[in-house]
């Protein structure tokens, strides 16, 4: 029987909950084997070959930037520069996820546990608010692990498991999601604009959102409702939002309470070298 699904009002795409404040339920689902022509599509093999030429080069060209970063990060926060978290990524296989620090140590000079936004430096602001702490997925790209466009990798406690049918190709750096909504959206309506993009997917597709991602790194995000709305109009009364079962094949995720890795470096990733620190999946 098909699900009966509607689109978000504009007070919901307002004010909608972050991801992190997701919970599973059976709310909105997509039917697999409806979205098998999609990912099937010859297109994606295309992605395969010039996905790692394309981040080879700008590893090369990027070379003195991603240098002067380092230095920066290492003498604002210190060594190591880079760390990273396990992502859910094509299939739900796992995957080291890198990133440039931007917090400093968990704890001060006399052991007291520092908050978040004491650990948080101006830097590592910036760098988070521009994604040049992103930079170094390059190297992700290249190794085959991500794409430069697709469903960004969510750590758990964002609703990686919801939504399986994000899972169907490699992440992206970037997405439709992103640059249409941000982190002011709910996991729902992330999952909606990349399920849509995925049958939508095409050169011209990937262009448009590399373009349009630029503009977010220098002003920012913002939430398109129109875009979000009409993901939600050209996906309801359709196939694909139609079963609520884990598809066969899938790393099944993980179960509550579990362990893994959550946000940041002492809140479940890892530091480069440095020992696995673990956190609740689902508090």
């Amino acid at each position: 029987m098909r699900r009966r699904v509607h689109r978000p009002s504009t007070d919901i795409v307002k004010n909608a909950p972050r991801a992190e404040q997701a919970t599973p339920d059976d709310s909105l689902v997509f039917d697999m084997e409806a979205l098998a022509p999609a990912v099937q599509k010859s297109y994606w093999l295309v992605k395969r070959v010039y996905d790692p030429v394309m981040a080879a080069s700008l590893l090369v060209l990027l070379f003195p930037l991603i240098l002067l970063l380092a230095l920066v990060v290492a003498l604002d926060v210190g060594a190591p520069t880079i760390f990273w978290q396990q992502r859910p990524g094509v299939r739900g296989r796992p995957f080291k996820l890198y990133k440039f620090r931007t917090m400093r140590g968990a704890h001060d000079a006399s052991g007291a546990r520092l908050a978040d936004t004491e650990r948080l430096s101006a830097i590592g602001r910036f760098l988070r608010r521009t994604r040049l702490d992103e930079l170094p997925q390059l190297y992700n790209i290249l190794i085959g692990d991500m794409s430069f466009v697709g469903p960004r990798p969510l750590l758990p406690l964002d609703g990686a498991s919801m939504f399986p049918a994000r899972l169907l190709v490699l992440p992206g750096l970037t997405g439709w999601a992103q640059v249409k909504g941000g982190r002011a959206i709910s996991a729902h309506d992330k999952a909606v604009l990349d399920v849509w993009y995925l049958g939508q997917a095409s050169l011209w597709l990937d262009l448009k959102i590399l373009a349009q991602t630029l503009p977010m790194m220098v002003f920012g995000e913002r939430t398109e409702p129109g875009a979000l709305h009409k993901a939600w109009d050209e996906l309801a009364g359709t196939a694909i939002m139609a079963t609520d079962a884990w598809p066969a094949g899938f790393h099944t995720p993980p179960e509550r309470g579990a362990e893994c890795f959550s946000h940041d470096q002492d809140d479940g990733s890892r530091i480069v070298g440095q020992p696995r620190r673990t956190a609740p999946c689902v508090p």
